[in-house]
């Protein structure tokens, strides 16, 4: 009998621990949904639980019963505050709404003056808004200062040296806004963007396209304040010039919201080509000096307003334009030689561009009785036109092969102008099942369609009054293409410890593309991505999750057309109609800590690839190189990946991120032999130092490493940026002065081993700049509504040590 009244004594006293609530809710700013927010349940030990918003804004805790407060925290926001009374029965927040932080509070002082960033389980978000070393600067700047992020000198994004990478603005494809081709981010101001998303391995819910992962670029919107705003002016060293204006202002329950930003550029560049053949019967070599130079002039603006639609109805309506012009100055010096015989010529560039993108964008939302479940619409549609004109100089040897020359002509002119559109529909759901599951789904159609129309011509002598039809140069292209996809995601909690996911999308990808000889090719791809993630946190501030998503990298038409392009007589492109598309298993661990001093994360990733495409490189033996694509075997990528911020008093702030893989390229099919493996790696390290509230340093050293390309090897990279902000007027009132690439170490080289061919290749950018930047912010927070939403001094008087245990930033 002792026995049993003791074990129903131990019973009855271990159900309250054993009790758990769950707390569900989404963090919104206006009608928006903040992706990636820290939300945690803090008790009087410390944190109880946490998580992260969802690409919905939503999130879902389970803890034990009890008194608690919910703290909400996105970057670049103030938090918001909710006392919790956990007894069993699920907690259902709705909808937070949270605050811009264009004015401190007191208790976040110390984090304002430190670049913050958020190293998640999913992702890692990095607010970019107080990075000194971009102000002024543009998206391909912002880019740039992203841990696990490296660009080449075409702007070309990479993500732990993965180049298949899917970019986002404000989760819209970036295509969508007119950021598409060589440098396309030059024309997005660094001063709109807020926050910058890494996803390493996305789930169903995003497209499947890019094997690299997602990049999402949030920019600033402050639509929650009165009205508000800010004008920013710069210049920066060699004729560099920006200004832009934002304002947001609500009118009745309607809120109004435009951007205009302006720039002036002028840009050099340069590079050199050395080309070494070695065949059986000849050896010789060919060196290219290039240099060059460009001014363009952009205009960005964007016009919009968030509407409520009744109590259960929300949309927003946007539209947009940037649009730039652009003049270029090119010259290259080549030098062919064979022993002590050299021949040379000098060709000159002169050329024009013009573009301009249009857009709109429409979002519809319901919200239903249920908290958490919502359907909403997406539609965008955006129209580009791009015009070009150049034409090319030769002054040559007359014993220099006319074949490199455009066949010896006066006057080489090439005139293009092309057109496209795209059209994006998506509509998403999400249900609660009970307390402890969740399923979303959705479906998205995208349409694509481009005219390309190269014309060329030649002046063939000084002496001749009117231009040639060149037919062997000349090009046309007609593509459209449709996708269309399906997914849906289950998730479900098993209790304060673990939870999953798991996901599965299908999508189908047409292409087709008219030649000018009037051949139509068509492709189809379809595929099944699945996706499953499990997380497990055994204690408060530690998380661990593993990750399983399958990706593809499909062909476009630059990859699938097989018509020669001889528009560069030095160096033939075509496409290859075979090539097939190719497709990556993606496997990751990760490991979270987040305490007072800070917070850190370590991952550890398997992509396994087949299929894998890439450029190839032919070498006739008169030393014509042609760049074709074909498909590799296999390539494995077995990596880590490190990210870490950390606090030194109230001082200074520390963020290093490092990614170290080996990959290995099977192609023994294309070439017999052709394996290679090689070590490539890249860090960041940010130092953030605030002597006095008014002033503000911050240096950043970056490090690209070296790694292969299947035919040869990229080489390493690195340099330092230094940047410096003083308050004039608190809040109000800042100028910042930078300098980029301090010691103008960034240069791109790359060397390629083709069959009896060494070509070393090496380009560079203007990269040390000097800018100065002057920002005033108008307009003020509601700070009635900014306490209302942190709760009041009865919810435990605010963030212990200045925000010291809310994600350590």
């Amino acid at each position: 009998m002792f026995l049993r009244i003791l074990a129903l004594w131990v019973t009855l006293a271990a159900t309250p621990l054993l009790a758990q609530t769950l707390i569900v809710g989404q963090v919104v700013d206006g009608e928006e949904p903040i992706t990636s927010a820290t939300v945690r349940v803090m008790g009087a030990d410390g944190t109880i639980s946490q998580t992260v918003t969802d690409a919905q804004g939503n999130f879902q805790l389970n803890v034990p019963n009890g008194s608690y407060r919910l703290v909400a925290r996105p970057l670049g926001y103030q938090p918001v505050m909710r006392p919790i009374e956990a007894k069993g029965t699920p907690i259902k927040l709705g909808i937070l709404k949270a605050i811009a932080s264009t004015t401190e509070l007191e208790e976040a002082k110390v984090e304002g003056q430190a670049a913050r960033a958020l190293f998640g389980m999913d992702r890692k978000v990095y607010d970019v808004a107080s990075d000194l070393n971009v102000q002024g600067g543009t998206g391909t700047d912002v880019l740039r200062q992203v841990p696990n992020v490296s660009l080449d000198i075409d702007g070309n994004v990479q993500l732990r040296g993965d180049e298949n990478v899917t970019i986002l603005i404000d989760g819209r494809p970036a295509s969508l806004l007119g950021f598409s081709g060589t440098n396309a981010f030059d024309r997005l101001p660094a001063g709109s963007v807020q926050r910058v998303e890494v996803i390493t391995n996305p789930g169903a819910q995003f497209d499947a396209q890019g094997s690299g992962g997602v990049i999402n670029i949030v920019t600033k919107k402050n639509r929650e304040l009165p009205l508000n705003g800010n004008v920013i002016a710069g210049v920066g060293t060699n004729r560099k010039y920006n200004a832009s204006t934002s304002i947001s202002v609500p009118v009745g329950k309607v809120r109004l919201f435009t951007s205009l930003a302006w720039d002036d550029r002028w840009m050099y560049s340069g590079g050199t080509i050395e080309r070494i053949f070695d065949f059986p019967d000849s050896a010789y070599r060919q060196d290219h000096l290039m240099w060059g130079d460009n001014h363009s002039v952009g205009l960005n603006g964007r016009l919009g307003m968030d509407l409520p639609l009744g109590k259960k109805w929300t949309a927003n309506l946007s539209v947009g334009r940037n649009q730039e012009t652009r003049e270029e100055w090119d010259s290259t010096d080549f030098a062919n030689s064979s022993g002590s015989f050299e021949t040379k010529a000098v060709q000159g560039a002169v050329g024009t561009r013009a573009n301009a993108n249009s857009d709109v964008a429409l979002r519809l939302e319901r919200q239903f009785k249920k908290d958490g479940e919502k359907w909403t619409f997406d539609l965008n549609y955006s129209d580009r036109w791009r015009d070009e004109a150049t034409n090319n100089f030769f002054d040559a040897d007359s014993n220099y092969p006319k074949v490199l020359t455009y066949g010896g002509v006066y006057v080489q002119r090439f005139e293009e102008f092309e057109t496209t559109r795209n059209l994006n529909l998506q509509t998403d759901a999400e249900q609660i099942i009970n307390s402890k599951s969740k399923v979303t789904f959705g479906g998205r159609s995208t349409y694509f369609a481009r005219v390309s129309d190269r014309d060329a011509s030649y002046l063939e002598t000084p002496l001749n009054s009117s231009f040639v039809e060149d037919t062997l140069r000349t090009q046309f292209v007609d593509q459209w293409q449709w996708v269309h996809a399906l997914y849906a995601t289950y998730g479900y909690v098993f209790n304060s410890k673990w939870k999953a996911q798991a996901g599965m999308r299908y999508e189908v990808a047409n292409l087709s593309f008219i030649l000018k000889s009037g051949s139509q090719l068509d492709f189809t791809y379809p595929g099944y991505f699945p996706s499953v993630f499990l997380t497990y946190s055994p204690k408060k501030g530690t998380d661990f999750q593993a990750s399983y998503a399958m990706r593809v990298n499909r062909p476009g038409e630059q990859q699938l057309n097989p018509l020669i392009d001889y528009s560069n007589p030095q160096s033939f492109r075509k496409g290859n109609p075979l090539l097939m598309p190719e497709y990556t298993h993606a496997f990751e661990l990760s490991a979270a800590k987040y305490a007072k001093w800070g917070s850190a994360t370590l991952s550890g990733y398997l992509k396994h690839t087949t299929n894998m495409f890439s450029r190839f490189l032919e070498v006739d033996n008169s030393g014509f190189v042609t760049v074709t694509w074909e498909n590799f075997d296999t390539r494995d990528r077995f990596g880590l990946s490190g990210n870490t911020m950390a606090r030194f008093g109230k001082k200074l702030s520390l963020q290093a991120s490092g990614d170290a893989f080996w990959s290995i390229i099977n192609s023994s099919t294309l070439q017999g032999g052709l394996i290679q493996s090689g070590f490539g790696w890249q860090g960041r390290a940010n130092a953030m130092y605030n002597p006095t509230p008014a002033h503000q340093f911050q240096l950043t050293f970056n490090q690209w490493g070296a790694g292969p390309t299947g035919q040869g090897y990229f080489k390493g990279i690195q340099f330092f940026d230094f940047g410096y902000k003083y308050d004039l007027i608190k809040n109000k009132l800042n100028v910042t002065v930078r300098l980029s690439d301090v010691f103008k170490q960034r240069r791109f080289q790359i060397e390629q081993h083709p069959p009896f061919t060494d070509i070393y290749f090496m380009r560079y950018r203007e990269s040390r700049i000097g800018y100065v930047t002057l920002q005033y912010n108008f307009g003020k927070p509601d700070r009635n509504q900014a306490r209302g939403s942190r709760g009041g001094r009865g919810m435990g008087g605010g963030m212990d040590g200045g925000g010291g245990d809310d994600m350590g930033m």
